[in-house]
C-alpha cells in the first residue's frame, strides 16, 4: 500500500499560523478582561499574627466595589468591607500604574493558619484584581513605623521590646545613614534569633536597593556581636542567630545596605526560637516520614522527623521559626552519600 504525504502549501501554512495567532489573541483578551484595570498596589499592614483579626487597608486603582477577597491558601477570611475616601492626590508609580482608591476590611486569621506569605485577589462581580500579598507571623505584632525619624537611632533611644515579637518598621527617605535600634534584655546562654523581611514584603521593585537591609547585634558599648547582610537562605533579607554571652542588654540595629531615597518598610522578627539555615537531606519521598538534620542553629545541629506531603514538589517547613526552609517532596526515595 502506497503512502501519500500531503505537504501544505505556503498559503495554507500562513492561514494556519494566522488562526493560531487569532486564538492566542482571543485568549489574551479574555484573561485581560477578567483581570481588567483592577490593580492592588499596597496592602497595609503587611503582616498579622495567627489567631488575631487585623484591620487592613488596600490601595490601588478601580478597587472601590469589592465583592470578596479570594485567598490562594487556607486560614484567612476577609470581612467587613468599607470604602475609604480617595487619596487627595493620586500617587503615580514608575510602572505606569497609580494609587487613587482605597478600601478597608478585616482579615480574620485562624489560630492554625499557615505561616508565611498568603497571596490574594479581590473579586469585583465578574472581574478579579491583580495579585496582592499578606504575611502571617507566629508572634504578636507591634508597629514602630509611625515614629519620628530620629526616635530610635541611637543606643540611648533604642526602642525596648520583649523577645518573640514582630516589629513593623520603616526607614525614611530623608537620611542616608538612618538606622533603627531596638533594645532586648539578655541572659547568658540564651538564644537570640533575628530575621528581617523587607524584599519579601515590598510592594514593588524597580531595580534599586531600597529594600536591601542589613542587621547587626550590638552589646551595651556598641561593639558588634553578630551581623548579616545577605545569606543563602533569604538572599537579601538578613537573618542572624546567636547564643548571648552575658546578662544585661543587647541592641538590634536595622539599616540599609545601600541608600535609596525612598521609604523602606520592613518586618523585624525577634525571637528565642531555633533558626536552622540548611536541611539535610533537603526532603524525601512523598507520603513518608523522613529524619532531617537541621544545620546552622547556634546551639548546634539537631534532627526532626518531618512528614513529607503526598503531593510532589517544594513545600515549606517552619518548625518554630517565623520563616521557612524549602524542602522537596519527591516521587523517589532518598539515596544519601555517606
Amino acid at each position: 500500500m502506497n503512502r501519500v504525504t500531503v505537504v501544505p502549501t505556503g498559503f495554507e501554512v500562513l492561514l494556519l499560523n494566522s488562526f493560531v495567532l487569532l486564538l492566542l489573541t482571543l485568549l489574551l483578551t479574555v484573561v485581560t478582561h477578567a483581570i481588567g484595570p483592577y490593580h492592588i498596589e499596597r496592602t497595609l499592614p503587611r503582616v498579622g499574627q495567627r489567631g488575631t483579626t487585623v484591620e487592613v487597608t488596600i490601595q490601588g486603582a478601580v478597587i472601590d466595589k469589592p465583592r470578596e477577597i479570594i485567598f490562594f491558601r487556607s486560614g484567612i477570611q476577609a470581612v467587613g468591607f468599607e470604602k475609604l475616601p480617595d487619596l487627595p492626590r493620586r500617587i503615580g508609580l514608575a510602572h505606569s500604574a497609580f494609587i487613587k482608591e482605597q478600601i478597608k476590611c478585616r482579615f480574620e486569621i485562624e489560630p492554625n493558619c499557615p505561616l508565611g506569605e498568603h497571596p490574594f485577589r479581590i473579586r469585583f462581580g465578574t472581574e478579579i484584581s491583580s495579585l496582592g500579598t499578606f504575611h502571617v507571623t507566629p508572634f504578636p505584632v507591634i508597629d514602630e513605623s509611625r515614629k519620628a525619624s530620629d526616635a530610635n537611632n541611637t543606643l540611648e533611644k533604642a526602642f525596648p521590646v520583649l523577645p518573640n515579637v514582630t516589629v513593623q518598621g520603616r526607614l525614611g527617605s530623608g537620611s542616608r545613614g538612618e538606622v533603627d535600634l531596638f533594645r532586648v534584655s539578655a541572659k547568658v546562654g540564651q538564644r537570640l534569633s533575628v530575621e528581617v523581611d523587607s524584599v519579601r514584603i515590598s510592594h514593588n521593585h524597580y531595580g534599586d536597593s531600597e529594600f536591601d537591609l542589613a542587621v547587626r547585634i550590638l552589646d551595651e558599648s556598641g561593639r558588634e556581636l553578630a551581623a548579616n547582610d545577605d545569606n543563602p537562605l533569604h538572599l537579601q533579607d538578613p537573618v542572624v542567630s546567636l547564643n548571648l554571652p552575658y546578662d544585661g542588654l543587647v541592641y538590634i540595629e536595622v539599616k540599609r545596605s545601600v541608600f535609596a531615597p525612598r521609604d523602606t518598610i520592613y518586618c523585624l522578627h525577634i525571637g528565642q526560637n531555633r533558626r536552622p539555615l540548611v536541611a539535610y537531606p533537603p526532603g524525601g519521598q512523598a507520603g513518608t516520614k523522613q529524619i532531617i538534620t537541621l544545620l546552622g542553629d547556634p546551639a548546634g545541629d539537631y534532627e526532626e522527623t518531618i512528614g513529607i506531603p503526598n503531593t510532589t514538589g517544594l513545600f515549606e517547613y517552619f518548625s518554630d521559626a517565623p520563616s521557612s526552609l524549602s524542602l522537596q517532596s519527591s516521587p523517589y526515595p532518598n539515596v544519601l552519600e555517606n
